[in-house]
């Protein structure tokens, strides 16, 4: 192992990743992910000290517990209007433990005497700059597992979403949202423009962050089009820009237990949730340590990386088999293999909210977290003349 490690495997291994990521392999696509890439990259102040955003350890490798300290605002009605000198309240303070409970992992084997192989090539990679075959072929090998490690960890934060009280219906459901099929009415009670003022109700500031696909994704197109003047039914859908939206394929399944169910968002405020990340093998925790080796992987969130694509990175382990070993085989058997060499990929994440109590049970808010749901459809408003009858085709 050592001699391999030595030539900079595991380097070479994290160069040629980010250099190979971008290629349109169908084993090795990365599905859009859009909740995934929300909460990283839309991370909440909530100043945490020596720490990088929800980061839950520190560059040399130590872990730690963190907890967010907060204080529930005073309510109306809750202030005095007798000029006394009683006292009214004790501030008090809450705490919300910011945890990982998230881990998935995936491990394969690759043969010693093919590892070996990577003596002789790596002269290549250092001569020409550019992967030998063997690499290349170890990369694509730790793409195809990205992409479900990737997919997984997506599905369990959409499932770790607890969603809070809308204050404008006082409830936790999801309530529907008509965008019109005719584009040229803009009603004020349903539509974006109900979502803005169901936000506004709910106090929430800046630009909220949508995370779906199917009708959203259709609406969220038209808005760019308009945006670039292509639209020509009148509307001001520009007007809607004010938001970040996410494409993920996945969300409204997972909320609805639906897997035909594509039309259901979640509508989130700025601040309110964050990716919890814990990177293992850093520090005194990376390197050779006994018969494995530590390290980790950058591996971008989206199919096509480019300049502002996040990466996450995974912690990887090298691990070498001395005698021959009985493993799966990844179809709920088992096999013997010889000496080789397994790559076990994994990590460790959590998800972050506002705390449900953040508003006083006396508050008009109380129960609000930030985390909203709502089902879209595309029903007509005033369609009678765009319905094309056999005696009355489009155009006639």
């Amino acid at each position: 192992m050592s001699v391999t490690l030595e030539k900079g495997y595991c380097d070479a291994l994290k160069t040629t990743l980010l250099q190979l990521a971008q290629e349109n392999n169908p084993s090795t696509k990365i599905t859009p992910s859009g909740f995934f890439r929300a909460i990283v990259e839309n991370q909440p102040s909530i100043g945490i000290p020596e720490y990088e955003k929800l980061r839950l350890n520190s560059q040399m490798g130590n872990v730690k517990q963190v907890r967010v300290i907060y204080r529930p605002r005073l309510a109306k009605g809750e202030t005095s209007t007798i000029d006394d000198c009683d006292n009214d309240g004790i501030p008090f303070k809450k705490e919300s433990l910011v945890d990982v409970n998230g881990f998935r992992k995936y491990s394969f084997i690759i043969p010693t005497t093919e590892l070996e192989q990577y003596c002789e090539e790596s002269v290549q990679l250092g001569q020409g700059g550019q992967a030998s075959p063997l690499l290349r072929e170890h990369v694509t090998r730790i793409l195809e597992v990205a992409a479900g490690l990737v997919a997984d960890i997506n599905d369990d934060l959409l499932g770790m979403i607890a969603w809070g009280t809308n204050a404008k219906y006082g409830d936790t459901l999801a309530h529907t949202l008509n965008i019109n099929a005719n584009s040229s009415v803009n009603r004020l009670d349903t539509g974006f423009t109900r979502l803005l003022t169901d936000l506004r109700f709910n106090e929430v500031t800046g630009a909220p962050i949508i995370v779906g696909a199917g009708i959203m994704d259709s609406f969220d197109q038209m808005r760019l089009q308009a945006m670039l003047g292509l639209a020509q039914n009148g509307q001001n859908s520009g007007a809607f820009a004010q938001y970040k939206y996410y494409y993920d394929l996945y969300a409204s399944p997972v909320w609805t237990n639906d897997n035909n169910n594509y039309d259901q968002v979640g509508v989130f405020a700025p601040g309110t949730v964050g990716f919890v990340d814990l990177d293992r093998f850093l520090g005194f925790k990376a390197g050779q340590l006994g018969a494995s080796y530590f390290t980790q992987l950058p591996v971008p969130l989206d199919v096509v990386p480019g300049a502002n694509t996040p990466t996450i990175n995974f912690d990887i382990q090298v691990k070498f088999l001395d005698c021959p070993t009985e493993v799966g085989d990844g179809y709920g058997g088992l096999t013997t293999v010889n000496r080789a060499w397994q790559i076990i990929i994994s990590k460790k994440f959590g998800l972050w909210q506002m705390p449900a109590d953040a508003y006083s049970s006396g508050d008009r808010l109380s129960g609000v977290n930030g985390a909203f749901r709502y089902n879209l459809t595309n029903d007509c408003e005033d369609c009678k003349d765009e319905v094309p009858t056999e005696s009355q085709p489009i155009g006639a």
